[in-house]
């Protein structure tokens, strides 16, 4: 299961309660003002994780006969925490096949519907990297 505030999508690999960089809601913000005249902002989870996210890339390919999908994520982060040597992710009924940062292999954990990603090198504040992660399975 994919969870961000209030979007919920199946099978979708996420940064576990991450915070968007910058405000995220400008877009809806304008599109919702212009419709109703006003707009109260979701609720956002305050838990700071170590890092921001700055971009989501998302490959996912079916195989409808055996009821599989196949995915590739490539997520953008920026450190936020002095020292972010572990990253803690959501993905949920699906297996991790590979997992890479900076374009290096890193070390993961995945327990039930959390993601532990282990970097080669910890990331400090202001660094930013990509982690990719290739996943399958029925969701």
């Amino acid at each position: 299961m994919l969870h961000i505030g209030p979007l919920l999508v199946a099978g979708v690999l996420v940064p576990a309660s991450p915070r968007l960089a910058g405000d995220g809601y400008e877009l809806l913000r304008e599109a919702r003002g212009k419709a109703a005249g006003s707009w109260t902002a979701p609720v956002a989870n305050e838990v700071d994780h170590g890092f921001d996210v700055l971009r989501y890339e998302l490959f996912l390919w079916t195989d409808l006969e055996a009821g599989e999908i196949h995915g590739n994520s490539t997520i953008q982060i920026v450190g936020t925490a002095p020292l972010l040597d572990e990253i803690g992710l959501h993905l949920a009924d699906l297996q991790v096949d590979t997992v890479r940062v900076a374009e290096a292999a890193a070390d993961h954990i995945h327990e039930g519907d959390s993601l532990r990603v282990i970097p080669a090198h910890a990331l400090a504040a202001g660094d930013t990297t990509e982690i990719q992660i290739a996943y399958s399975g029925s969701p």
